[in-house]
């Protein structure tokens, strides 16, 4: 990916494509913020205010873990972690669980952080 993005212009024309569709995605967390908590995570310019940290920035975290579980009840995650891991296994030689476990961490990352630990992106509790 780095080869792609560095070497053609196209694949940096590409990259940044997928890169601000990933924050208009985000930004939608936003819009749900400000209609629920309001002022809370919107107040106005008043002696320097700034948002409260649970009502904002926190608020990326719950809707992207919700986005992944409803991915994962459908078995889209699933598909995609397989895809991903077969080819990190093919091209860097490692095992199976391992190039699982490595995919799982960078695209769930955050999640995984507060709501799993890595055994559980192997097999989920039933």
């Amino acid at each position: 990916m780095g080869l792609l993005v560095l070497r053609w212009p196209w694949g940096t024309t590409k990259f940044n494509q997928a890169s601000n569709l990933v924050v208009k995605f985000l930004d939608f967390t936003n819009n749900g913020t400000s209609f629920v908590y309001g002022f809370l995570a919107e107040p106005p310019n008043i002696c320097g205010m700034d948002p409260i940290f649970a009502f904002t920035s926190l608020q990326v975290v719950v809707y992207f873990g919700a986005i992944v579980a409803v991915l994962y009840y459908y078995g889209l995650m699933q598909w995609v972690l397989k895809k991903l891991a077969w080819f990190m296994q093919l091209t860097l030689g490692t095992t199976a669980t391992e190039s699982l476990n490595a995919v799982a961490c960078i695209f769930l990352g955050q999640v995984s952080l507060m709501l799993t630990f890595s055994p559980l992106n192997i097999k989920p509790i039933s």
